[in-house]
């Protein structure tokens, strides 16, 4: 690329304050500032102020997709130290396909073990709820009482 093609690209990418980003990313401020904490969203440039010794944060499109890519993986049930995780791999040039198809494997591993326990969990409290005889006491509640015995606690473990 010429040095007049790179200078072109620079002036066109417009920039925008953490308000906009916000805006954009269908998040509030405090979760960009979040993110920047924990490490998700590289360091924005700043913008001189005469206010502010530091400058406004300024941000571009690309940070809107980033961020929106955040928040894809997390309706995914990737956790932030997990996307931190991918985001390391990927910077540190660990691009192979393969790397990303075991961290899905696993997740989706992940996934079925909470469907599992959530199942159960399901199908145990439909028991106790059929038991259960509406209109009293809780102490004479059948479904609070097997909740409470020692051995209904002691099935998990």
């Amino acid at each position: 690329m010429t040095g007049l093609n790179q200078l072109t690209q620079v002036a066109a990418v417009k920039s925008f304050l953490i308000g906009e980003l916000a805006r954009r990313a269908g998040v509030n401020k405090e979760t960009v500032r979040f993110y920047e904490a924990k490490g998700l969203l590289d360091p924005p440039t700043r913008r001189e102020s005469g206010f502010h010794s530091t400058g406004y944060r300024e941000y571009t499109d690309e940070t809107v997709l980033h961020i929106k890519f955040i928040k894809q993986l997390q309706k995914l049930d990737f956790r932030l130290r997990e996307i931190k995780c991918l985001f390391d791999l990927y910077e540190s040039g660990a691009r192979e396909c393969d790397d990303f198809m075991g961290d899905m494997e696993a997740k989706i591993e992940s996934i079925q073990s909470e469907l599992d326990r959530l199942v159960l969990a399901k199908t145990t409290l439909s028991e106790l709820l059929s038991k259960c005889e509406k209109g009293g006491l809780l102490d004479t509640c059948a479904a609070w009482g097997k909740l409470r015995r020692s051995e209904f606690l002691e099935e998990d473990s």
